[in-house]
Parts: structure tokens; sequence; C-alpha cells
């Protein structure tokens, strides 16, 4: 194995790690800041339960007490949308690079060559795998992250090798994040991802299974690829933030939860690179595909279809 770590899974599933939040060492109870300074007949009932040694469940935290909100100060969030679709006449779509590969049984899909998944495009020419990032208008400020992320972190993601392809084909992690790397296939493959500041190159032997982590934030999304069947190829964004989304398979996204402000969407696609041809009624599009956009407390920011010029992609 070349580059970073990876650690392997031979048994059963992973199980998902669950947060502890900090008992205050005074009391049997959660250290909940709200419920300490204001009257609540929960407190009464913990005294009482104390005194008879007997333990109560913690009231669970909501959004605006959670410890992440309070440390950022943030306190009001909004949700994106939006929807990218392709206009013009679209490059042909070749099959994969399958030739007579030596596991071609293993890596038709019903029989039959896959089509190159690098750019997948509806019939209403919604585009699917772009990759829509939060950015801070003042680079290197830090983003406030929403209490219902505070998990997400400590989610495993999967990486499948199916049928020679990866899936999914575009993916996001938080830095840290573990990820499952998994081969499904009845042949072996290998799973290398190449980026500035993230590099592994890790075995899979048929149905075999091994973690990784990428630990530094990358600008782009890092190149996956197959070095025994090489038209397969992937692509995975490392941030230390949730705010990354990707594209479903008619072109929307939604992101969730984002703090209220000014900032930066920046639109990235494996075929365009950074989308700075992308039409938005009213908003212009830098160079390097980013937006700025304000975003009100509870509201929802819709960008509606955002066209991109089927001459941009290459």
């Amino acid at each position: 194995m070349i580059g970073g770590p990876a650690k392997v899974v031979t048994g059963a599933a992973i199980q998902p790690r669950t947060l502890s939040y900090r008992m205050n060492p005074s009391f049997s109870t959660c250290s909940n800041r709200a419920d300490r300074i204001k009257p609540n007949p929960f407190w009464a009932i913990s005294l009482m339960s104390l005194a008879l040694g007997i333990g109560l469940p913690c009231p669970s935290l909501t959004a605006q007490e959670s410890p992440q909100d309070s440390k950022t100060g943030q306190k009001t969030w909004a949700d994106v949308a939006g929807q990218i679709v392709v206009e013009g006449q679209l490059p042909e779509i070749p099959p994969e690079r399958v030739g007579s590969h030596k596991d071609r049984p293993v890596c038709l899909v019903d029989g039959n060559v896959p089509p190159d998944d690098q750019l997948v495009v509806d019939a209403d020419g919604g585009m699917r795998d772009v990759f829509v990032i939060l950015l801070p208008v003042d680079s290197g400020a830090k983003i406030p992250v929403h209490s219902s992320y505070l998990q997400t972190a400590q989610t495993t993601l999967q990486l499948d090798n199916t049928k020679c392809r990866f899936q999914p084909h575009a993916m996001a992690v938080m830095t840290g994040q573990e990820v499952l790397l998994k081969n499904s296939d009845s042949v072996g493959h290998n799973c290398k991802i190449a980026s500035m500041n993230n590099e592994h190159n890790v075995n899979l032997p048929a149905g075999g299974k091994a973690e990784i982590k990428l630990e530094a934030v990358d600008r782009i999304p890092a190149n996956v690829t197959c070095d025994i069947h090489p038209w397969m190829d992937a692509l995975i964004l490392a941030k230390d933030h949730p705010y990354v989304v990707i594209t479903s398979s008619n072109g929307t996204f939604e992101m969730k939860n984002v703090p209220a402000g000014k900032w930066k969407l920046q639109f990235w696609h494996q075929r365009v690179g950074f989308m700075r041809k992308l039409a938005i009624p009213e908003t212009k599009v830098d160079r390097r595909g980013r937006i700025d956009v304000e975003l009100v407390d509870g509201k929802r920011l819709d960008l509606g279809k955002m066209k991109l010029p089927s001459s941009a992609i290459k």
C-alpha cells in the first residue's frame, strides 16, 4: 500500500459511533446551560431523583442549545437549492473502454458495456455530479456548522466497486471522516486516490474491504482510479465542513442549514472544471465558477434553473 494508511475490515459491518455529551461533575444530569438558568420541572424531579438514588435520562440538546451553535455564535440558518441544466447539443458519450479485458464478463452491465459515467445528463438536460461548495467571502474564515451536522463526521461513508465501476461516481467527505472502500466484484481492484493533499493506494481483493480517512482539505475533488481497470474513475472532495452537495440525476441540489449571511457558492464538474460559463439570472459568475449569495434567516434561496452551454463541456 502506498500513501495514507488503510485499516482492513474483516468482520461485521462497522457500527456507527454515538456522540456523548459531557456531564456536569456536580450533578448526575446533563450540562444543559439553558435549563440550568431558568425554572424547569425536570430539574426538580432530578433533585428528588438524586436524593432517592434514581438516574434519569438527559434531555436532548436542541439546535439552538447545541455546543456547536454556542461556540460559533451563529444562531440563524437558511437553505439553498437549484438545478443545473445543459443547453445545446451534448458531446457523444462513449462506452467505457472495457475492450477485451480479461475481466470483461464481470464488468458488463446487463450484458452490455456501460457508457462513460464522467458525463451523465438526463433527457431534460439535468446534469449529475456537479459539486456545489460553500466558501467564505474572506478566504480562510471559519464556517459555522449547524448542530444537525454534529454527527456527520462520525458517519462512515462507502465507496464501492461494482461491475468495474466506482459507486458513487462523486462524493464529498469531511476531513477525518471514515470512508469504507468496498469491493463487491468477484475480481480484484485497487483504489488509488490522488490529490495535492490526500493520497491513498489500497488493494482490494474480491469481496475485500478497507477503511481510510482523508485528513487534509482539498481545493478541488481528487481523482479516484483503479490501475487494474484503467477506465474506472470517480471523484472525492474533502473539506473541513459539511457544506458540499452534489447534483442528483436530474441536476438538482439542496444545501440545508447553511449559516445566514454573505457567502460564495462554487460550481465544479469533472468535464467542465470551474463552471465560469454557468448562466444564472441577475448573478455574476466569476472565472472560478463562484457566485455571491446572501442568505436570510429561515429563508430558502432557490437559484432556479441554471443553464450551462454544452460548448463548455470538454
